[in-house]
């Protein structure tokens, strides 16, 4: 889906090229992708993760389910394993909530294996 999508992204320029003027197109290739970053952004909700760390438990496992996809027609064997899976989540943020640890750029060069 994706390489079709980036293949019509590039008929368009190729179309827009041929009729608009080379900075009015400059413009809306970087303006374009800017208007659906902000609405994406506007559109999504914040993560569990981030709810979960500011407390916020109950918008954390509407956000969970969200991205987890639930929906009417989830089955109860899916249902208990979303159940389980955010209560290892919340676990896990509340036992990690503790270390406040700054990343630095020391972080980004080590290996673990």
């Amino acid at each position: 889906m994706l390489v079709f999508l980036q293949n019509i992204g590039i008929l368009i320029g190729y179309t827009m090229s041929s009729y608009l003027h080379y900075k009015t197109v400059g413009i809306l290739a970087v303006g374009l992708p800017l208007t659906c970053l902000i609405l994406i952004f506007t559109i999504l909700p914040e993560t569990p993760q981030f709810l979960l760390r500011n407390k916020r438990e109950i918008e954390a496992e509407k956000s969970f389910d969200f991205y987890r996809n639930k929906g009417e027609k989830t089955s109860l064997k899916a249902l208990e394993e979303m159940k389980n899976e955010f209560a290892e989540l919340k676990k896990y943020i509340s036992e990690s909530s503790g270390d406040n640890s700054k990343i630095t750029l020391k972080d980004f060069c080590e290996y673990s294996y």
